[in-house]
């Protein structure tokens, strides 16, 4: 169980955290009490943290999905360039069924790409939920793990297995 211990007065939370590991930054949403929503902040903080991150911006980014990936949460899962889900992790397009289609945070863009058009049309017309282990047969995971070893202090990073060929 996850507990989260509020900011002392005048400071403000930090939803999102940045550890650099082995080579490998590890970029974590901290806002577990809440499942972790995109608010209104997040654009700019998400934006603090890459310019942080900018030598390192030529480097794979890997998406550890640990739970429900809602809206702009499974675009920005869809974003990245692998993703590796726990077996508890699930995809939701449920804006379609909400009358929000237009709100997709840039699924109708990504998914297609990454599971085919006809697929991708069905799930968010449909608003479907899509599962670990049926995302992983669309394409959407390169692997499904228990949640204890998609969390980086217990599993060699997928990074580690990819090949650091920087532009000179």
């Amino acid at each position: 169980m996850t507990t989260h211990t509020p900011p002392a007065a005048g400071t403000a939370p930090t939803d999102i955290l940045v550890e650099q590991r082995e080579g490998v930054a590890i970029v974590t949403l901290n806002r577990p009490h809440e499942r972790n929503p995109l608010g209104l902040a997040f654009p700019d903080q998400m934006l603090g943290v890459l310019q942080q991150l900018d030598d390192d911006l030529e480097l794979p980014v890997i998406a550890a999905v640990n739970g429900a990936a809602v809206g702009g949460g499974a675009a920005l899962a869809m974003a990245c360039d692998i993703a590796v889900a726990s077996d508890r992790a699930r995809y939701s397009f449920a804006f379609g069924r909400l009358g929000a289609a237009a709100c997709d945070m840039g699924c109708s863009y990504l998914l297609p790409r990454i599971v085919g058009s006809v697929r991708a049309r069905h799930w968010l017309l449909t608003g479907a939920s899509v599962d670990a282990e049926a995302g992983r047969a669309a394409g959407l995971f390169v692997d499904v793990v228990s949640g204890e070893q998609l969390r980086p202090a217990s599993c060699p990073s997928p990074a580690a297995r990819i090949p650091t060929c920087r532009p000179a």
